[in-house]
């Protein structure tokens, strides 16, 4: 991806872990190479675009070393 270029995942339910754990039902993610640059809601902003279908996007998992068991 060049470093001009924008890819916008749309249209899809966010989990960020900011402080007020804000969620995004029909949100959007700017990235540019491997940074997310913005988030939000609405109409997003301009790049090439990628409709997420409604699918999940959250950050990685965190400390998964004991916690991922407990999810089953």
């Amino acid at each position: 991806m060049l470093p001009a270029e924008r890819l916008i995942l749309t249209n899809a339910r966010i989990l960020t872990m900011d402080a007020g754990l804000t969620e995004h039902a029909r949100g959007w993610i700017a990235l540019e190479r491997d940074r997310i640059v913005a988030r939000g809601d609405g109409a997003p902003p301009e790049g090439r675009q990628q409709d997420m279908g409604g699918d999940l996007v959250m950050p990685g998992m965190v400390n998964p070393h004991c916690h991922m068991p407990m999810t089953l």
